[in-house]
This record gives C-alpha cells, sequence and structure tokens, in this order.
C-alpha cells in the first residue's frame, strides 16, 4: 500500500506539471515539458505492471483511433500505392479521440523508428514533437507528420505501422491504437522495343562472306527467324530479302500479324533456284519490320527494324568435255584411202592389176 500511495502521489505531482502547462496561454514548447509528460506516461506504464493501477477495460482502446497515410492515400492494405524509387513520401498521422473521455498526453509513434512531428496548437505547422498534451475529447484529432524517400518494391511491398497512447485525467488509464501502411515501389516502366533478324541458306548461316556455295542451278532454301529482343510486344511483323526470296511465315505470307511476346521467336521459310544470278559470291539484305505496342496504353509506337547481309556463292556447272576422237565418216574414208593406196603399191611391185593380183590371191 505504500508502494502505491507513493506511485499515485508521483502521478498526480506530474499531472500538475501537464495542467500548468496547458494553462500557460503562451503555449511554451520547452521540450522539459514534454519530458514531463513523457516521463508521466513511463509511471502510468509501471504502474499498470506492478498492479497498482487497473488495466484498461475491454473496449476502453476504441476511444482513440490513428489513421496513416501515404502521400494523403489510405494505405491500409497491401501492396499499397505504387511509388517510383526515391520520390518523396509524406506520412500523415490523423488521430482523434471517439469517446468520452478525456485524454491527455498523446504519443505518437512509428515502428520504423521516426518519430513523427505533430501539430500541437493546431495551426497547421508541426511543433517539433511526437506528443500533444491534451486534454482532447469526442469528436477532437491533431494530425502528426513524417517525411522520406521510396525504398521498397514491388516483390516486397515496403510495411510500416502508427501507433499513439494516451491517458485519462488520472493517468490511471492508457488508451492506445495503431494503424499500418503499406506502398510497393519499382522503377517507371519504359518501353524499349528492339527485333533482330538471323538469316540461313541452306542450313548455313549466312552473315559471312562468302556464305554457303551452292551449284548452279540447283535450288536454296531460305529460314529467316525474327526475335522480339525488347520488352513490349510486336505486330505486324514484315519479312523480306532483296535477293527475291519470298518470305513464307506460316500463314502463306511473309506478315507475321502478332503480337509476338517480348523473347518470343518466329521461323520463316523461302525458296529460290538461283537461275538468275551470275557465277559467284551475291550479297544480299535480310529485313524485318516491326510496330510496337504500348502495354500501358495500347498503342502502337513507332517501327522498328533489323536488317542483315546475307551472302552465297553459287557455284558454275562443269562443262562437258570436247570430243578429241575422229568421226565415223572420216575413219571410213581414210580406211578407204588406205586400201586403194595398198592397192597401188602392190601393182607398181608386180606389174599386175589390182582385180587380177586379187583374183590370183583368191585363187591360190
Amino acid at each position: 500500500m505504500q508502494r502505491q500511495a507513493h506511485t499515485e502521489d508521483a502521478l498526480s505531482e506530474q499531472l500538475n506539471i501537464v495542467q500548468k502547462h496547458n494553462s500557460r496561454k503562451n503555449k511554451s514548447k520547452s521540450k522539459p515539458s514534454y519530458l514531463a509528460r513523457l516521463s508521466l506516461l513511463s509511471i502510468a506504464a509501471a504502474a499498470t505492471v506492478l498492479g497498482l493501477v487497473a488495466s484498461p477495460a475491454a473496449g476502453q482502446q476504441d476511444s482513440i483511433s490513428i489513421e496513416l497515410l501515404v502521400n494523403n492515400d489510405d494505405a491500409d492494405s497491401s501492396p499499397g500505392p505504387v511509388l517510383a524509387p526515391g520520390s518523396a513520401i509524406e506520412w500523415t498521422y490523423v488521430v482523434s479521440v471517439n469517446g468520452s473521455t478525456k485524454l491527455y498526453d498523446f504519443i505518437v509513434t512509428d515502428t520504423s523508428g521516426t518519430n513523427p512531428d505533430c501539430d500541437i496548437d493546431g495551426d497547421g505547422t508541426p511543433d517539433g514533437f511526437n506528443l500533444h498534451p491534451g486534454p482532447l475529447t469526442a469528436g477532437d484529432s491533431f494530425i502528426c507528420k513524417t517525411t522520406g524517400a521510396a525504398a521498397g518494391s514491388a516483390s516486397v511491398p515496403y510495411q510500416t505501422t502508427g501507433a499513439v497512447k494516451a491517458v485519462d485525467s488520472t493517468a490511471t488509464q492508457v488508451f492506445e491504437a495503431s494503424d499500418p501502411a503499406y506502398y510497393s515501389s519499382f522503377a517507371p516502366f519504359s518501353p524499349e522495343p528492339a527485333v533482330s533478324i538471323e538469316a540461313a541458306i541452306n542450313g548455313t548461316d549466312a552473315d559471312t562472306s562468302p556464305g554457303p556455295a551452292i551449284p548452279e542451278g540447283q535450288p536454296a532454301e531460305w529460314k529467316f527467324v525474327v526475335t522480339n529482343t525488347g520488352n513490349v510486344a510486336l505486330a505486324d511483323m514484315t519479312v523480306t530479302d532483296d535477293v527475291g526470296v519470298d518470305a513464307n511465315c506460316g500463314d502463306g505470307t511473309n506478315v507475321i500479324s502478332g503480337p509476338v511476346a517480348p523473347g518470343a521467336s518466329i521461323t520463316c521459310t523461302g525458296v529460290t533456284d538461283l537461275l538468275a544470278f551470275a557465277t559467284g559470291e551475291t550479297i544480299g539484305v535480310s529485313t524485318v519490320v516491326a510496330t510496337p505496342i504500348d502495354p500501358t496504353t495500347g498503342q502502337e509506337l513507332t517501327k522498328i527494324a533489323d536488317h542483315e547481309s546475307t551472302s552465297f556463292s553459287m557455284l558454275q556447272a562443269p562443262e562437258e568435255l570436247a570430243f578429241t576422237g575422229t568421226s565415223t565418216t572420216l575413219a571410213a574414208a581414210l580406211a578407204l584411202a588406205m586400201v586403194i593406196s595398198g592397192l597401188v603399191l602392190l601393182h607398181l611391185s608386180t606389174g599386175r592389176k589390182p582385180l587380177a593380183v586379187a583374183a590370183a590371191y583368191h585363187s591360190d
């Protein structure tokens, strides 16, 4: 009982200090008076723990409330408002008294560790302390504020909680309330459309000279792989090649209507017989043109394109070898000439006519 009487005397002494402070017309904001109110709450809390004063009855915490706003946005639910990284944040703590009990010595805190700055005299300007002396009753309220910079992320929303405590006129009951707030932060989206094309001829990468070798008169098969390498969808992707290849992108045309998502690739094919090309190396250009779509507005952005040089070498077919022998007619004429020459020589050597010689030869 002696300790309880001592505590009650201390509480009474602290209340007298607060009452004297509140009665001052100049509303002095000296730090010692605020420290006195802090001391009062500490004594009241200690008395409650020791069982020297009654704990708050169920439902009495409803006599006080706090609403924590993020840039004037009620951010009670995750993920909260979306803020750009590093952008300014103003936290606003609205403290209200909802019951009939007069309350004193409000202390406003935040789990982030930053103490709000409260407007004590109601002139719209924070007064440099995170407490309000009171008394406040039903319908009364005051505002505290603090500032910072966005540092959360879209995947892990930032969360903090504002809290307020106050006591009744006898400092025997402590009233408290809290309110969470959230926000998410990520870099503002910036469209960066991009597209690429890669060409191959007869299965060989054709972007390096002299490219694949193709025999004259043989068909050549083109393959064009177009890829959305940007961060927005692409539409109306059109594939062309200046060597006259008619690309087929799946529906018989050289146009991919889309939308083609970022990272996706489409393959187009084409065939040409190369009869119109001279032998040796030919260099062409494969091109894809596409229309980016803004994911935020759905509007078309400026068209983009990509080009790739294609090379191939056409080999001349081997020429037929020239005939190096004699013709049949020539051979027959030579043979006849040789026979006649032989008969003439035989006549000269024997003095006999060639036909008689021949007849005599056969008769023998």
